[in-house]
């Protein structure tokens, strides 16, 4: 981000919901406010662990013999397996993430990054995966209990065996009474999931107001719920997101 000055405060006044999980919001926040946002932090969802303690993941971490890939798709998905994997055995593998973020986080945590697809979604490192070997191939994919199955369904009619392994899960935070009345006078709600969306409409009010969307995914949740996007990110990352509200506010609006 450049330095904040008064030619750089494009969200001067505007008030601007954060749905993210608490753990993750602060990148999101942290950019918001400097354009100059009022930002309220609501977190609609919570980040918790996989329904087996991650004893599959740690079987999994034993066996790394046995696959060619890892696949990683969230820095969730980083942090969980970097807490199990020796520092050892987090280069043991080639690693193809989704997108820079998730790249810079398995770097920094010690893992061999190999494959970052241009377009930041599972259908781009579908797409830029590589062919598995002629007798055959398996990719270790550690990722949420309800992730989408479009990737690990392209892989395998590709020829691949995918193992997926749960190693956190989604689930709906606790909203309070101030919370749903901190969303009631503001501009624009952001959603950087389905899962923050859906609970946002079940917890808080189906009055959502302007509605900024992280990506085609996401995208495609909320308008099956019958409601608009207003803003769409391109690219499909939180700094995307900043700059495409930033063109909302100052164009769009």
């Amino acid at each position: 981000m450049n330095p904040v000055g008064p030619m750089n405060q494009p969200l001067d006044g505007l008030r601007i919901v954060v749905t993210r999980a608490a753990e993750q919001a602060d990148v999101l926040v942290a950019a918001l406010a400097d354009r100059g946002a009022d930002v309220v932090v609501v977190p609609t969802i919570a980040i918790v662990d996989p329904a087996d303690a991650g004893a599959a993941l740690r079987v999994a971490a034993r066996h790394l013999d046995d696959y060619d890939w890892l696949l990683l798709t969230s820095t969730n998905s980083v942090e969980r397996v970097a807490a199990v994997f020796e520092p050892g055995q987090r280069a043991a593998l080639p690693l193809a993430v989704v997108g820079t973020r998730t790249a810079a986080a398995a770097t920094a945590a010690g893992f061999r990054v190999e494959l970052v697809p241009d377009q930041y979604s599972g259908e781009g490192v579908l797409g830029a995966m590589p062919a598995p070997p002629a007798s055959g191939g398996a990719i270790l994919f550690p990722r949420a209990s309800l992730g989408r199955d479009v990737l690990p369904d392209g892989l395998r009619a590709a020829g691949w065996r995918v193992d997926i392994i749960e190693t956190y899960r989604t689930i709906a935070a606790e909203i309070t009474d101030d919370q749903r009345a901190a969303v009631a006078d503001t501009d624009l709600v952001t959603f950087t999931s389905p899962s923050t969306f859906t609970a946002y409409i079940e917890n808080m009010t189906p009055d959502v107001g302007a509605i900024a969307s992280i990506g085609p995914v996401t995208t495609a949740a909320i308008r099956a719920a019958g409601h608009e996007v207003a803003v769409e990110a391109s690219p499909h990352t939180i700094d995307g997101l900043v700059e495409a509200i930033v063109t909302w506010a100052e164009v769009d609006r």
